[in-house]
């Protein structure tokens, strides 16, 4: 198409990046943080919780007779624990 093709260089990223001091990072992650959570919508909150989930963490909970009856599997999940009445 008759263009000079882009540069590939990543100086002046790395050349800004390094302008950012761990402050301006953790301020502006605290600040998109608190703009989010008072945007969300009520309708969004589970149990009437807000859920805060990071990179890399899981949940467990115990397949015990009682949380199977709060929170039943799926239909089509395979049954794992018989609850019995």
């Amino acid at each position: 198409m008759g263009r000079e093709p882009n540069k590939t260089g990543s100086s002046s990223y790395c050349n800004a990046r390094q302008r950012l001091t761990e402050e301006s990072l953790m301020t502006l992650l605290t600040q998109s943080g608190n703009n989010l959570g008072s945007a969300s919508l009520e309708s969004w909150l589970w149990f009437n919780r807000r859920v805060v989930i990071v990179d890399g963490s899981t949940l467990s909970m115990p397949e015990t007779a009682e949380n199977q009856k709060t929170y039943p599997q799926y239909g089509s999940q395979k049954k794992r624990l018989e609850i019995r009445s």
